[in-house]
């Protein structure tokens, strides 16, 4: 299970908005693309700002708002992408290196020719970069072309994410 919160740490350690601040949907997407299965914890779908009373029966406010559609798209594509299959015939999981390691974090996921690209900046300052990965993609969140190419830099900002993906993934 991959999760950026559950009833432990809302009740004891504070919302995702309280630990992650503008990390949190690049650590959302993350449990989405990393090997395993994502975990929505109760309220986080809403974007729920309060912690639950532990063993207490407490009310979660249902309006949806900014990290609904987010999960929406994530979900299609844990759904449709071949390249985040999980179990006994699991999708290939590899690091890419980059040259911001200690900030960039880049991993490719791949399963009959689908191939999904994750890379983020993991840090609170813009990050200027190369990366051991070329190709042509589609971000995934956005729908924008994009092109890598070798010893080219990219430049990501503080907590941004890319999920690219070849054109065999809508």
């Amino acid at each position: 299970m991959n999760f950026v919160t559950n009833h432990d740490e809302n009740s004891w350690n504070g919302t995702v908005a309280e630990r992650m601040g503008e990390a949190s949907e690049t650590m959302l997407a993350l449990t989405y693309t990393l090997p395993g299965v994502p975990l929505i914890y109760s309220g986080q779908e809403y974007d729920m700002n309060k912690r639950l009373r532990f063993f207490e029966k407490d009310t979660i406010p249902k309006k949806k708002a900014k990290v609904w559609p987010v999960l929406e798209k994530l979900g299609a594509l844990k759904n449709s992408s071949k390249a985040l299959h999980g179990a006994k015939q699991a999708a290939g999981y590899e690091n890419i290196k980059t040259s911001a390691e200690d900030k960039i974090l880049a991993f490719r996921r791949h399963k009959e020719g689908e191939e999904l690209v994750y890379i983020a900046n993991m840090s609170e300052e813009a990050v200027s970069f190369n990366i051991e990965k070329e190709g042509a993609f589609k971000n995934y969140m956005t729908g924008e072309e994009i092109e890598i190419k070798a010893n080219e830099k990219m430049q990501l900002n503080p907590w941004q994410y890319l999920i690219l993906v070849n054109e065999h993934v809508k």
